[in-house]
């Protein structure tokens, strides 16, 4: 059974894992299930050889009674999350990275709380549990870098992913401009498991992601960013164990086989102080399934204690529309249609802080980083979510 929200657990923890680095894949919706493990590193000159671990827990609640999001269905959710990360160089231009990482999921709407006659007929795929492993390569040369990454992952012998990738960047003038360029891919291969029980097949999704970005310093405490981002998908991209009601009669999620997602996101980081700075970007989202999306985000970093205190709490608005074949029920079987909650119109906010110890001697003689994270998002919808993030990295 495929995990609906894949992928997005192991971008929280390695943010989490690298303090100095924010990532840019926090949880909402359209997010891409993209994972290269390299935009989540700083740059060679800045990284130490480091072995990290991080832990994470992420709970989705369906508001008061189960009636939030799609209230025909219980859609509470939680995730546990492991992760090992070895990032070591070979020599002066060379690095490669490895991760193992372990899920175990529990998802109501997967075990058809909501429905006991299709819950007798399916096996409980309640407690997934999910193993990737990853790893990349990158090589650092005077004024340009370049590398390969790739990855696979299993859940309950019923899921299996691939994912292949690359990145380019370059710097420009005396440094201060960079431009970047990244291909990711990821190959799904799933039994069809559908809301009843029922496995008819097996099936594939495709997903191709290409991005370009451009980074630019304006002052010594200014930094502007703009990326465009597309992506091209196709195979079955409807979730297998998603449903409808039609005429209050349950009926299997259909979606196109092909989505075409692009977005453009602009990000101007300004130096306050010595110890502190704040970020704020934009982000445009649209796709080929009629949906639109507006992100605007804040993010304030705050050193204290000599900088081995991070202080960095965060906030994010987020409001989209709702696909061309979203309903909350039905009266007509449409040849295309969902009701997950998802894919419909609502506003989002996330408050977020994460606090992170560094060049700390735990343990060992060595600089270590410890850091503590924590989200909560909550949509009008009714869906409220939180996440808990825990990371310790040992430099050595």
């Amino acid at each position: 059974m495929q995990i609906k929200r894949p992928l997005i657990y192991l971008s929280l923890i390695i943010s989490c894992l690298i303090p100095e680095v924010s990532a840019e894949n926090t949880p909402q919706t359209n997010r891409l299930e993209e994972n290269n493990s390299e935009r989540y590193l700083p740059r060679h000159e800045d990284r130490d050889d480091s072995v990290s671990v991080g832990f994470g827990f992420y709970k989705q609640n369906d508001g008061a009674g189960d009636r939030g999001g799609n209230p025909n269905i219980d859609e509470d959710e939680t995730v546990y999350e492991a992760i090992i990360l070895l990032d070591k160089s070979l020599n002066d231009q060379d690095r490669f990275n490895i991760r193992v990482v372990g899920d175990l999921i529990s998802s109501a709407s997967q075990s058809r709380f909501h429905n006991p006659q299709f819950r007798a007929l399916q096996s409980n795929p309640s407690g997934n549990k999910r193993a990737e492993l990853g790893g990349g390569w990158s090589r650092q040369e005077d004024d340009y870098s370049f590398g390969f990454n790739g990855s696979f992952s299993i859940e309950a012998s019923e899921y299996y992913s691939m994912g292949y990738g690359s990145n380019f960047s370059k710097k420009f003038r005396d440094d201060l401009t960079t431009l970047s360029v990244i291909f990711q891919g990821y190959t799904d291969i799933f039994v069809l498991k559908l809301f009843d029980g029922t496995e008819p097949n097996t099936d594939y999704r495709q997903t191709l992601t290409s991005e370009i970005g451009l980074t630019h310093t304006l002052s010594p405490s200014t930094v502007a960013n703009l990326t465009f981002n597309y992506t091209q998908q196709f195979g079955f991209l409807a979730t297998t164990f998603n449903s409808v009601f039609i005429n209050g009669v349950e009926f299997s999620e259909t979606a196109p086989s092909k989505r075409r997602r692009n977005s453009l996101t602009g990000r101007i980081r300004q130096g306050l102080w010595p110890s502190n700075a704040a970020e704020l970007g934009y982000r445009f989202y649209n796709d080929s399934w009629g949906i639109n999306s507006h992100t605007l985000e804040l993010n304030v970093s705050q050193y204290l204690a000599k900088r081995h205190l991070l202080i960095a709490p965060s906030y994010r608005f987020y409001v989209q529309d709702a696909a061309n074949f979203y309903q909350m029920n039905f009266t007509t079987q449409d040849i295309f249609r969902t009701s997950d909650p998802d894919l419909g119109n609502f506003i989002g906010h996330i408050a977020g802080l994460k606090i992170s110890v560094l060049d700390i001697p735990v343990f060992t003689k060595w600089a270590n980083d410890i850091s503590l994270g924590f989200n909560y998002y909550f949509r009008d919808d009714g869906l409220d979510i939180y996440w808990i993030e825990a990371g310790y990295a040992w430099h050595f």
